[in-house]
Parts: C-alpha cells; sequence; structure tokens
C-alpha cells in the first residue's frame, strides 16, 4: 500500500515544494524538512504537530487541513503577518497535515482533533514518515 500511496503524493509534494523553494522562507522550510523527521521517528507526529506549532502557531498549521492546493496553502500562510521562521515552520506542518489529507486518512479540520487522533492513530504516524522523508528529499533537490 505504501508504493501506491507514495504514486499519489509524491507528484504533489514536488508540486508544493518546488512552489515553496520560490517562498521568503525557502531556506527555513529546507532546515525543518532535515530536522523534524527524526522528532516525527521518535515521538510521533501528535508531538511534531505540537512542536512546530509551539515555533509557529496551531491556526497556521492547521491551514493545511483546509486549503484545495499548494498555491492555495502556500498564499494563505504567506499572508500572515509573521518572521521568517515562524513561516517555515507553518509551511513544514500544514504541507504535512495537507498530504495527509489528500491521502484521505484525516476528516477534521481542526488542530486540536487532529493531534488527538494521532496520539492513538499510529498508521497517521506511518504515513507522516513517508511525506516526511519525500519532503526533506524534495527540499534538498530544490532549495
Amino acid at each position: 500500500m505504501s508504493l501506491t500511496i507514495e504514486k499519489m503524493i509524491v507528484p504533489i509534494l514536488v508540486d508544493c515544494v518546488e512552489k515553496i523553494s520560490q517562498s521568503k522562507s525557502a531556506k527555513r522550510f529546507k532546515s525543518r524538512a532535515r530536522d523534524l523527521p527524526t522528532d516525527l521517528f521518535t515521538r510521533g507526529l501528535a508531538y511534531t504537530l505540537t512542536y512546530i506549532a509551539a515555533r509557529s502557531s496551531a491556526t497556521l498549521v492547521e491551514i493545511g487541513l483546509t486549503v484545495n492546493s499548494c498555491d492555495e496553502l502556500i498564499s494563505n500562510l504567506e499572508k500572515s503577518k509573521v518572521d521568517e521562521e515562524e513561516l517555515g515552520y507553518a509551511l513544514y506542518g500544514a504541507l504535512i497535515l495537507f498530504s495527509i489529507k489528500k491521502m484521505g486518512l484525516l476528516r477534521k479540520t481542526r488542530f486540536a482533533d487532529i493531534v488527538k487522533e494521532a496520539l492513538s492513530n499510529h498508521v497517521l504516524d506511518h504515513y507522516a514518515m513517508i511525506v516526511a522523508e519525500w519532503t526533506k528529499r524534495l527540499a534538498e533537490a530544490y532549495i
């Protein structure tokens, strides 16, 4: 099943990361893409999302649950009045949620609900790791 999911999600990630590479926070995003897969692997999705939200905001990360395209995700986040560091975290967290939503694994649209669900749904951890690994490699390739 992972290979099928990868065939579906990788083209979306390529598009998103390529567009994020043009963002004012591209280098910050790349740093997050390099560092945060370790947290996903060791602590899980719930912890990692909470950490990301603490560095940006739950409201910004939650945007990944409500948008329908990468363009919309980036545009909505870049409208926020946050510094480049916060935006880098928000872009990364929102992209993770957007990608998992695109896989059909998330139905909820509130950050708190996703964190609670992720505590007991280890399937989300597995697919978040796939997204994180691809995002890391793509960020290294494009940024």
